[in-house]
């Protein structure tokens, strides 16, 4: 039995027979070549489904090294890392951002064989700095609890839109309103509605444009979050965004957002309410004025949990109270 993590809404049961875990494993071993003994590290629990299948089941059966203790500090990993032949990372969006702030792995580098990361979109420029850094590509997975993984991709340049790749047994279409189908050879099950939106090419791979559940309206003007999102980070002072829906009697949007160093140090210098007009004539080019966020939080790190996942209700938090 698993439980979504409830982050936009309350959690629910998931049951998932060993047959289907075993077909999920087998995909793995197929996807990702693994030929020496390595020691699996991971900054991520095994409560959630892709730990659990990442950093427990799949290492165990294939024979891998277990690190048992889940890491919290990138510090860790390169203290981890010299007693270590071959590793192979699995970590978080989060985590491995954080390891690109704080370059703590170069001495020790070459050991790193394998890096993923699943939990949340990986951010392109942190993708292209740790390609940079590790001399090894991030494999991202895209999944969720209910279907496991789904598809995989790496990115080693920011600017580079690559695709994702379905897993073996996997094939996406779309529907009459653009929302992805799942047909899973793993799950025993066709047409699944996931909740995301996307652009299917010949070729089977696919690229996601925002999931269903993040597009609202504004007096009667469509806006989707996630795009909204994308391009406010996409601005030389934002390392990091998320956007929410403030409860209220007219829909307003509130972002919460982790600056640059510079952005950091022009917040010092010329006050919030300078970094606001500023972000807030950066999105002008693409978005109209009503779709802007009205309310702006500046903090230094999104609060994810455990599971590498922002609580909706963590993040309307910021916006409980007057600036």
């Amino acid at each position: 039995m698993f439980y979504t993590s409830g982050s936009s809404g309350q959690s629910k049961p998931i049951v998932k027979p060993w047959r289907v875990l075993n077909r999920e494993l087998a995909v793995l071993s197929m996807s990702f070549d693994l030929p020496r003994q390595f020691t699996f590290l991971a900054t991520v629990s095994h409560q959630h489904i892709y730990g659990l299948l990442f950093r427990l089941l799949w290492p165990l059966a294939k024979g891998h090294i277990i690190d048992s203790e889940q890491i919290q500090y990138p510090e860790h990993i390169a203290q981890r890392l010299e007693n270590i032949r071959y590793a192979a990372l699995v970590s978080s969006p989060a985590q491995l951002g954080r390891l690109c702030a704080d370059n703590v792995l170069i001495p020790e580098r070459d050991k790193i064989k394998w890096i993923f990361s699943s939990g949340g979109p990986l951010n392109n420029e942190h993708a292209e700095t740790l390609f940079n850094q590790l001399a090894r590509p991030a494999t991202q997975v895209f999944g969720s609890t209910e279907t496991g993984g789904i598809a995989y991709r790496q990115v080693t340049q920011a600017a580079v839109d690559v695709p994702w790749q379905p897993f073996n047994g996997n094939y996406l279409s779309l529907n009459h309103e653009g929302r992805l189908m799942l047909d899973s050879a793993i799950l025993e099950q066709s047409n699944f509605p996931l909740d995301d939106r996307a652009l299917v090419h010949k070729n089977g791979q696919f690229k996601l444009l925002g999931r269903i559940d993040r597009t609202i309206k504004i007096e009667e003007k469509r806006l989707n979050l996630d795009e909204l999102e994308s391009y406010l980070q996409s601005h030389d002072w934002v390392k990091e965004v998320k956007v929410v829906v403030i409860p209220a009697k007219r829909v307003q949007i509130g972002a919460v957002v982790v600056l640059s160093d510079e952005a950091t140090k022009e917040l010092e210098q010329q006050g919030k309410l300078a970094v606001n007009r500023a972000l807030q004539a950066y999105l002008s080019n693409r978005f109209e004025r009503i779709c802007l966020p009205r309310k702006w939080r500046y903090i230094d790190a999104l609060p994810f949990n455990s599971q590498a996942k922002l609580s909706l209700k963590t993040l309307e938090q910021y916006f409980a109270k007057p600036e």
